[in-house]
């Protein structure tokens, strides 16, 4: 009886730390947090950065084509620069269908609150850049690989 009832309260308090442990992979705190892709007119570019990230934060970003258009008839998209330890894997600036994909990645750690890149943009003509965000085509994961899904996405 006296072995059960160890056995039993072991297997309470691993199961316990398991639950809460923050690195586990069971244990994804919870709660929005944003992705703004804001564009400035003035610095000629957009800038895509996290707030409020989990504990883990953001260590990687992936955009697909179709999540992030805009107006080719008034800017032109002509590079693209990591912040904060984030590495450029890829990217893909169609100028003539107005369509824009990244792969940033920090392979180091994640960010929490932060710029992850700022992409350059040409002005070709003046009015709004009729960006367009689509977030179920923008993917975020965390320093564990673990996809971050409970994010809102902002733009202006």
């Amino acid at each position: 009886m006296r072995k059960r009832l160890t056995c039993l309260v072991l297997t309470a308090f691993l199961l316990g730390c398991l639950l809460l442990c923050p690195s586990c992979a069971l244990f994804r705190p919870t709660g929005p947090f944003a992705l703004s892709v804001e564009y400035s007119d003035e610095a000629d570019s957009i800038v895509l950065s996290v707030s409020g990230a989990p504990q883990q934060g953001v260590a990687g970003l992936f955009v697909e084509a179709e999540a992030m258009q805009f107006d080719p008839d008034r800017v032109l998209l002509t590079g693209i620069h990591g912040f904060n330890d984030f590495a450029i894997l890829s990217h893909h600036f169609d100028n003539v269908e107005g369509k824009a994909s990244v792969v940033a990645v920090n392979p180091t750690t994640g960010i929490r609150n932060g710029v992850v890149a700022t992409i350059t943009v040409l002005q070709v003509e003046e009015g709004d850049p009729g960006i367009v965000i689509d977030p179920t085509g923008i993917h975020l994961v965390d320093s564990h690989s673990a996809e971050l899904y409970d994010f809102q996405c902002a733009s202006n």
